[in-house]
């Protein structure tokens, strides 16, 4: 990553994205170094403007693969899986619920950047509504240390 390969190319990660709707973006924090401006473009125009040659892919897991991966996990104790379980439910159900009431996350990105930065922070304030009210729910119910 960041490796120099010659004096006009230069190798670095990229993130695809893929939602439930199989809406595909790329994320590429780095692409403004190259002289491209927005960071998260949908894959198919990445694809053809920007990539040269993939080196190596990396797949990242999704949150119900990690959950499968935390449960079969011999580090750490039973509880602290619980709770990684639990904790991606509520997230994943949060992040349904706004997209539900609000839109994809694709046409978010899409968006003119006032009205992308305003729903950001919309999103950002619903999860964290949502797992305040999670961890309030399991501390009065003596499932967490308050």
């Amino acid at each position: 990553m960041g490796d120099q390969t010659d004096n006009t190319t230069q190798t670095h990660a990229i993130i695809q994205v893929t939602f439930h709707n199989d809406e595909q973006f790329a994320i590429d924090i780095r692409g403004v170094q190259h002289g491209h401006a927005k960071p998260v473009v949908p894959w198919q125009r990445y694809a053809k403007t920007r990539i040269e040659q993939v080196q190596a892919a990396t797949l990242l897991k999704s949150i119900e693969e990690r959950k499968k991966q935390a449960g079969k996990s011999k580090k750490g104790s039973k509880v602290a899986k619980a709770r990684e379980e639990e904790f991606a439910e509520v997230l994943s159900g949060a992040v349904d619920q706004w997209q539900a009431r609000n839109g994809s996350f694709g046409d978010m990105l899409l968006s003119r950047d006032d009205l992308y930065q305003s729903n950001k922070a919309l999103l950002l304030d619903f999860i964290d509504e949502r797992v305040m009210k999670h961890k309030a729910h399991m501390q009065n119910n003596g499932r967490l240390n308050r």
